[in-house]
């Protein structure tokens, strides 16, 4: 049970899923304490670009998504984000 809101990140968000099993490898899906394991590696440029550009990329997505929804065009730098 535990294991679920991991379990959601990892179906839910591709490009997040992939950041993090290149940084710490798999486990971490059912393993949270895996997780601890990012501090370390996270604390480096290389792997603050490569959030931003998963951020990015479903900011993008949001946007495509909107649009074929509802015909509405939204710039994705107007998507703002509650973690930096």
């Amino acid at each position: 049970m535990a294991s679920r809101p991991r379990r959601f990140v990892a179906l839910a968000n591709p490009g997040l899923r992939e950041l993090v099993t290149r940084a710490i490898g798999d486990r971490w899906v059912a393993q949270l304490e895996e997780l601890r394991r990012l501090e370390a590696s996270w604390a480096t440029r290389r792997s603050s670009r490569n959030w931003r550009a998963a951020k990015r990329a479903n900011k993008d997505a949001a946007g495509r998504y909107l649009r074929r929804q509802t015909g509405v065009e939204l710039d994705p730098d107007w998507l703002c984000s509650t973690s930096r």
